[in-house]
């Protein structure tokens, strides 16, 4: 049996999913901030050369991209999507809105961007590089220099559309619920109440994590959650206040998105027999969101003339895991459920073989929390199997 290829990975924990991450984008500085909302820390990047916000109070917007793994964000005139590392995956350009962007969201299983604008429309945009107009609809909210549409959030799985307009000249909010058919015509209307001293200023992003049935608000330094009861036949809503989190920040937040969490890999690739000692690495092509249709399970590094199958079950990545005769070693997996139809890769030296298993995930309420490993085997002609690392990942609406 061949060594072990080292490769830096570590078991997954019980918590690596407990925290939820929200993403904002700043003020002045024009920062991305990072919230563990559970632990109530920041962290922050700054893409190179984005400009801060420069128009009315509610202006901007961020939205959390699964398909691609960055966020999109706007100071209320540009719009782009920044990935790991604060580098563009799409650069700055003009945002296809008739007005100024003050929300954002992105409703992946339409393949659209939806924003709120400061001349009251919900506006839907093609999720491309750059965005393109596609329709739009309005509010009936009329704006002021001091009162706006501040926030957006879709629920993907019930169908549901939140959204706020903010009133710095009262330093009140009215948070709007909607349907995503009817978008601009609300069913339920509250004013978000405070969750901590010294109170609630005006809001200006909203999240949803509707895996969870949880709505995220922000005024720029406070976030808290509201679990939320939605009722179709009413259809009604009924909100109860859950997290908070506040931390004291000279910059202030404008626009919210919900992180989605990444699958989190564990154990090493390993070879046997005939097959080369290749590194075997497995990822993911996008986030584990429902609706995201994009989403796949990739193998990069196999051996050429091998045939892979990818395995997949239900729970996380285990030790010690399952070892099959002739295997080079353990399928980190309590029972093995599912392998998809083999990718042959074609003859020849080396270890440059790579394939993607597309696994589309529907909006659905029902999947959301369900916990999945995976990982790919490949048999070399002559008899050798080679493993990758597993990859543990939780399905989740946001």
């Amino acid at each position: 049996m061949r060594a072990l290829v080292p490769v830096a990975i570590t078991l997954l924990t019980a918590t690596a999913f407990a925290q939820t991450r929200l993403v904002g984008l700043t003020h002045a500085t024009a920062s991305l901030l990072h919230r563990h909302q559970a632990a109530c820390v920041n962290t922050s990047c700054t893409p190179v050369g984005f400009p801060p916000m420069a128009g009315l109070p509610y202006f901007g917007g961020t939205a959390w991209d699964p398909i691609q793994s960055g966020a999109w964000i706007s100071e209320g005139n540009l719009l782009a999507l920044v990935g790991p590392g604060c580098g563009y995956l799409c650069p700055p350009a003009p945002a296809p809105v008739p007005g100024s962007v003050t929300g954002l969201e992105v409703v992946e299983s339409l393949n659209e961007i939806w924003a709120t604008d400061s001349l009251g429309n919900i506006v839907r945009l093609n999720r491309s590089c750059p965005p393109t107009f596609l329709s739009s609809c309005n509010t009936g909210i009329v704006s002021t220099p001091t009162r706006g549409l501040s926030g957006l959030a879709v629920d993907e799985g019930r169908q549901l559309v939140f959204w706020c307009v903010g009133d710095w000249a009262l330093g009140s909010t009215r948070l709007f619920v909607a349907q995503m058919g009817t978008p601009c015509a609300p069913f339920h209307a509250e004013v978000p109440t405070a969750c901590s001293p010294p109170g609630l200023r005006v809001l200006t992003g909203l999240a949803v994590d509707w895996g969870n049935s949880i709505l995220y608000m922000t005024d720029g330094m406070t976030t808290m959650g509201w679990s939320y009861v939605y009722n179709p036949a009413g259809p009604s809503i009924a909100f109860t206040p859950v997290s908070c989190c506040t931390v004291p920040a000279a910059d202030l937040m404008i626009g919210l998105a919900v992180q989605t969490e990444p699958a989190v890999p564990a154990g090493n690739p390993c070879a046997s027999g005939t097959c080369p000692a290749c590194p075997m690495l497995h990822t993911t092509v996008g986030d584990p969101n429902l609706g995201n249709a994009a989403f796949g399970l990739a193998l990069d590094g196999a051996p050429a003339g091998s045939v892979a199958v990818c395995v997949l079950d239900l729970g996380t990545c285990v030790s010690p895991g399952v070892t099959l005769p002739g295997f080079c070693g353990a399928l980190w997996m309590t029972l093995p459920l599912f392998g998809n139809s083999p990718p042959l890769f074609p003859t020849g030296p080396g270890c440059a073989a790579s394939t993607v298993w597309s696994l589309p995930l529907p909006p659905v309420t029902w999947l959301a929390g369900l916990p999945l490993a995976s990982q790919f085997v490949a048999f070399c002609p002559g008899g050798g199997i080679s493993l990758s690392n597993c990859l543990s990942f939780v399905l989740q609406g946001n």
